[in-house]
């Protein structure tokens, strides 16, 4: 699953073009020994790779709103 904000993303790639590569954010859902898996690499990390360091409001944003998401989506498949 693929989903961004062009306002956000955009103030990001000002500071460091680089971090385009890891934008728009992605979850990943895949079936392993019959059992559906969620994963996603946490926004706050790119700050280890990318100068986006004062941006770190935004990044815990973005974490919060992945995280919301995969708990919803297991919160659906458990109902």
């Amino acid at each position: 699953m693929i989903f961004g904000d062009p306002r956000v993303g955009t103030a990001l790639m000002q500071d460091d073009p680089r971090i385009g590569l890891e934008l728009p954010l992605r979850i990943l859902v895949w079936e392993q020994d019959g059992t559906t898996c969620v994963g996603y690499r946490s926004p706050r990390q790119l700050t280890d790779v990318y100068d986006v360091s004062r941006h770190e409001g935004v990044l815990a944003g973005m974490e919060k709103l992945l995280s919301e998401l995969v708990a919803e989506a297991v919160a659906e498949a458990a109902a």
